[in-house]
């Protein structure tokens, strides 16, 4: 292959990729790396992949390898450490954000990244701050707003926190955690009638959260409705089990490659780092 070849091969997987043919697009890119042994981008994009199909000690080699041969490459940077906070390497993880941010300071989800391990790791303080600049670099950035939102919830700040569920909401109205967030402040301030009223066009439209459908209930029990919150819970926790079943009946493990990675707290594709 030429250089040129290996720029269309990278653009195909690429394609691949955007097409949710991971596995292909694993492939493909494998083959330009053994081909093309120097080549940054063809590294770095295997190591992405990996990490998206769940392979995050093939991901961390291959994102090394790619930044061994452009070390400023600050996705590169921002991947590695995504990578490594899957697999727990939290101290690791938050020094290649840091990284990550020295090279382009205004990556957003990066900031919000670094928040999410430093809380993970008690250090609350901080997270508040990544959240806030996160925020700063982005105002519409949804997840920041959330994480920031569940920060404040946890240290009792809840006129706070319940601004930045609705905020979250706002501005993504299918971020469902943030609506039950809200429901969960209001519960606690004793509205329970402003937080059945927040949750009920979730449960209206036919929610997949069991902890919603929970929630409904005991909203309803505490509003003396007994009958409907049972009814109501009943059925989404029916129409749960039904779809769960029927992925475990369809799963075929020789076709796992194929499945879209699953969000984590940011997440969201863009999870925890996806707006």
């Amino acid at each position: 292959m030429t250089d040129i070849t290996a720029a269309d091969g990278l653009q195909q997987a690429r394609q691949l990729a955007a097409d949710g043919r991971l596995a292909d697009a694993r492939q493909l890119t494998a083959a330009l790396c053994r081909e093309h042994a120097e080549h940054a981008d063809a590294w770095l994009l295997l190591g992405n992949l990996q990490g998206h199909l769940g392979d995050f000690t093939q991901a961390e080699q291959c994102l090394r390898r790619g930044l061994s041969l452009q070390p400023d490459n600050a996705q590169g940077h921002y991947q590695l450490a995504a990578a490594l906070k899957a697999q727990g390497r939290l101290e690791e993880a938050i020094r290649q954000y840091q990284h990550t941010l020295q090279l382009q300071p205004d990556l957003a989800r990066a900031h919000n990244d670094l928040g999410v391990a430093c809380q993970e790791l008690g250090r609350l303080d901080r997270a508040t701050d990544c959240y806030r600049e996160a925020i700063r670099r982005q105002p519409g950035y949804a997840m920041a707003h959330y994480n920031l939102a569940n920060l404040q919830r946890d240290r009792a700040s809840l006129e706070e926190a319940l601004s930045g569920y609705r905020t979250a909401s706002r501005l993504r109205p299918d971020l469902e955690d943030a609506i039950a967030g809200e429901a969960g402040i209001l519960m606690l301030q004793g509205d329970t009638e402003g937080a059945l009223h927040c949750i009920r066009p979730l449960i209206d439209r036919g929610t997949g959260n069991a902890f919603v459908a929970a929630q409904f209930a005991e909203l309803s029990r505490k509003a003396g409705d007994t009958d409907e919150a049972l009814r109501r819970a009943r059925d989404e926790l029916d129409q749960l089990s039904a779809q769960l079943n029927q992925e475990i009946e369809n799963a075929d493990p020789g076709n796992r490659d194929n499945q879209q990675p699953t969000r984590s707290r940011d997440a969201p594709s863009d999870d925890k780092g996806q707006q």
